[in-house]
């Protein structure tokens, strides 16, 4: 259960943004800082775990499994989506940029706010 002490209690892990584990999993908005943190950790933990094999489509369609059971509020996938689109398209100097980062994230936000 370290995983979970580990993810329970750092604010870049979607777990921590989920509340009633054991009545359905109700995912949380993830604030902006978190969510970015989060992807760059995706993108740094499959650089060490996939070393030599690492490429960014095979980073992108690890995420592609992944968020077909990640329980995530809507608004964060779509954002991981359009940073991994991102990410795929352009350099990484580019598409890491916070100012681009932030667009991605605040277009999600106002996407998602439409739909209520």
């Amino acid at each position: 259960m370290a995983w979970f002490h580990h993810r329970g209690r750092n604010r870049h892990h979607w777990e921590y943004w989920v509340d009633d584990f054991d009545h359905g999993m109700i995912p949380k908005l993830m604030p902006e800082k978190y969510a970015v943190e989060m992807f760059c950790d995706f993108l740094a933990a499959g650089k060490a775990y996939m070393g030599e094999n690492y490429s960014r489509q095979a980073e992108f369609d690890w995420w592609k499994e992944k968020r077909k059971i990640y329980v995530m509020h809507p608004a964060i996938k779509d954002f991981i989506d359009n940073c991994f689109a991102n990410y795929l398209s352009f350099s990484a100097n580019y598409a890491l940029q916070k100012e681009r980062l932030h667009r991605i994230y605040q277009t999600c936000m106002e996407v998602h706010h439409e739909e209520k």
